[in-house]
């Protein structure tokens, strides 16, 4: 049972895709890495060590380069494993980075054949017809080929030109598995025709395709006048179009391009996808246009399909990758500032009043004004919710919100924390409930604390753990304890990673309305009386006692203490203690329990008999063991007074057997039963019939 639950632990813990890989399938699972492509259901992530796929189940906002860190849980589909979407894994980005593609290898037909079926992603590259079916692209005619037919998954938009359908095609991206013992899973980053175009591509204006809404291969040479941390926009003097790269882009404002590849549809705009060509061409001075919309204009601008250039000024929430601006002159639209390049927006500006400056790219959800925004100024950067730091994080001084987030920048620091509780966490980070409101149903699992009573901001919170049956959870948890909104409460606990952001778990003790409640009594000295008294109290206690015995089988009637059985059995997993060494009375003892390791081996009596009697203090938890008041979870002993050695002066006198019995005491005759006999110099147990 031991073992199992080793193995258990092992593979929730894992960091790694390897150790994810090799842990298999199961709930609460983490790994962080660097997202290697993307398709329009997720994407691939790898650290390194391996690839694991994630799957989201449609359109998401993680691109080619972002580095991230994932929970969820992982599950086995087309023969490979990945991370799930039900539930839906929490997902947090930490940065973002640049990623080269690796030098793909070449399969023939033969090949694909022989890596059906296999569990390992491969950067690959094969050639066939394409069959567009509905939403299937499959590539068929793969020279060589007797099983394998190419299958290009949940292609992004722009990767595949629909005038391809029936032409040979070469696809180049990561084999993510097989279906139907045949289909070639693709996640494909780049798909050609055969030989190139066979016709050379006309340059367009923008105004062109942009009043065509045209979606298909095409090039345009244009100046780039703005930049956001995933592409960017350039104008050739007609028209404006995005160029969605899914990465910080590599080309500056001023930088005259010629761009290459497959537009399409997204938040109604026309753009270019990141499989687009392009070509730096020269360079220019660009100047900031005139204003094309004011706040007032972007309720009319929602829907609408042609980029342009205004400003807006209202109240900044931030919220994870999200940076939304609520404007007061506005009845629906809602300021959206997309993936801002970084020190483009001060985090401690959440909250605050804000003016954008910027290009209207699209809407989103039908609200969400998209904005590529050249510029975010903050006049008053105030914000309600903030409180200047302080505490030193012990309990006489604990840290304020504010202190925390300050100082709590990695895992397993442990200290303490004051705040006011506001809410909790309904399954996310986006997802928070502040208060208990009726009709609520309660997520009990977690609260929120914050330095003001009225915060509302994530940025402003921490997530508390509250671990079911804890004294914590009875104290606090807000489905019985709807009463703790706006109480204050100090805890100690560790400062780790929840929820995907800096949070506090495994809570230790706590403080509400000044008295002190610990989640485990501090150790103090019992002897074995002490400790059965003590009732099975699961808190942990330093025990001082003899060590008499052990149990042999399942329950406590299997005892034996001060009748010298231990030598015919082979019982390491536990002892038995008392106050006295002689002792006759079943009621005056305790077993405890021996956790595998060092306290096993040294106190366990089969591999050291010298221990009878011996005088030992333990530290372990005063818990039912065998039925009866025990010790368990052992992690600290001592001998204080050597045992009795069960058989003394033992002397090679002759080359016949000599019988002594466990006592130490030399027998004449010995009859039926367990001796030690000795022949020489040589000594051994015997059992005489």
């Amino acid at each position: 049972m031991l073992l199992l639950l080793t193995i258990s632990l092992s593979s929730i813990n894992a960091s790694t895709i390897a150790e994810l890989l090799s842990a298999g399938t199961g709930a609460n699972k983490s790994t962080s890495g660097t997202i290697v492509e993307t398709y329009a259901r997720g994407f691939l992530l790898s650290d390194g060590t391996g690839y694991i796929l994630v799957y989201l189940g449609g359109s998401h906002e993680y691109a080619k380069g972002d580095q991230v860190t994932i929970s969820g849980t992982t599950s086995t589909y087309a023969g490979m494993l990945q991370f799930t979407n039900s539930p839906k894994p929490t997902i947090e980005k930490t940065g973002t980075t640049t990623v080269t593609d690796p030098t793909p290898q070449v399969l023939t037909g033969a090949e694909m054949d022989a890596l059906l079926g296999t569990k390992t992603v491969e950067y690959v590259q094969y050639t066939g017809t394409l069959n567009i079916n509905g939403s299937y692209y499959n590539v068929e005619n793969i020279e060589g080929a007797t099983k394998a037919v190419g299958s290009i998954s949940y292609p992004n938009n722009g990767t595949v030109n629909a005038s391809l359908n029936g032409k040979k095609i070469t696809v180049t991206g990561y084999f993510i598995g097989t279906s139907s013992n045949k289909y070639f899973n693709t996640m494909a980053t780049k798909v050609e025709g055969e030989g190139g175009d066979e016709t050379p591509i006309e340059t367009s204006k923008i105004s062109d395709l942009v009043a065509k809404q045209f979606a298909g291969h095409c090039k345009v040479e244009a100046t780039l006048v703005a930049t956001y941390a995933r592409g960017f926009l350039v104008s050739d003097g007609t028209g404006r179009i995005l160029v969605y790269t899914g990465a910080t882009p590599e080309y500056a404002v001023g930088d005259q391009l010629t761009i290459d590849g497959f537009t399409s549809e997204y938040a109604g705009m026309i753009q270019f996808g990141s499989s687009a060509t392009i070509t730096k061409t020269g360079t220019t001075t660009v100047s900031e246009p005139a204003i094309e919309f004011t706040e007032r204009d972007m309720d009319d601008l929602l829907g609408t399909k042609v980029v342009q250039y205004g400003q807006y000024t209202g109240t900044l929430a931030i919220s994870g990758n999200y940076y939304n601006v609520t404007v007061p002159d506005c009845q629906t639209a809602v300021g959206s500032i997309s993936y801002p390049n970084s020190g483009l927006i001060d985090a401690s500006w959440d909250g605050c009043e804000v003016t954008v400056k910027g290009y209207f790219i699209g809407t989103s959800s039908e609200k969400y004004f998209n904005t590529m925004a050249t510029s975010v100024t903050c006049e008053n950067p105030y914000n309600p919710n903030f409180v200047d730091p302080v505490g030193s994080g012990t309990k006489a001084d604990p840290y304020n919100v504010s202190k925390f987030h300050e100082v709590s920048t990695s895992d397993n620091t442990k200290g303490w924390v004051k705040g006011i509780v506001v809410g909790y966490l309904a399954g996310t980070i986006n997802s928070p409930k502040f208060g208990i409101n009726e009709g609520d149903s309660v997520y009990a699992s977690n609260i929120l604390i914050a330095d003001k009573a009225d915060c509302q901001n994530m940025t402003y919170c921490i997530p508390v753990q509250v671990i079911k049956d804890s004294k914590f959870y009875k104290a606090v948890n807000l489905a019985s304890n709807p009463g703790m909104i706006g109480k204050e409460i100090a805890i100690e606990g560790e400062f780790q990673k929840y929820f995907g952001v800096q949070g506090i778990k495994n809570v230790s003790a706590f403080i509400i309305d000044g008295t002190e409640t610990k989640e485990k009594e501090e150790a103090d000295e019992v002897n074995v009386a002490g400790l059965i008294a003590k009732n099975n109290d699961k808190n942990p206690h330093y025990v001082t006692g003899y060590i008499v015995g052990y149990i042999s089988g399942k329950s406590f009637a299997d005892r034996h203490f001060n009748d010298y059985s231990l030598a015919s059995d082979s019982v390491v997993t536990n002892i038995i203690l008392s106050d006295d060494p002689q002792v006759t009375d079943s009621a005056s003892i305790i077993p405890v329990q021996l956790p595998a390791g060092d306290v096993r081996a040294a106190l366990n009596l089969f591999d050291n008999t010298t221990n009878w009697h011996a005088k030992v203090r333990l530290l372990g938890t005063s818990d039912a063991y065998f039925g009866v008041p025990g010790l368990k979870n052992v992690t600290e002993y001592q001998i204080l007074e050597p045992g009795t050695t069960l058989v003394k002066d033992i002397v090679a006198k002759e080359q016949k057997p000599i019988y002594f019995d466990l006592t130490g005491k030399q027998v004449a005759v010995p009859k039926n039963g367990l001796y030690i006999m000795q022949t020489g110099t040589k000594v051994t147990k015997v059992f005489i019939r």
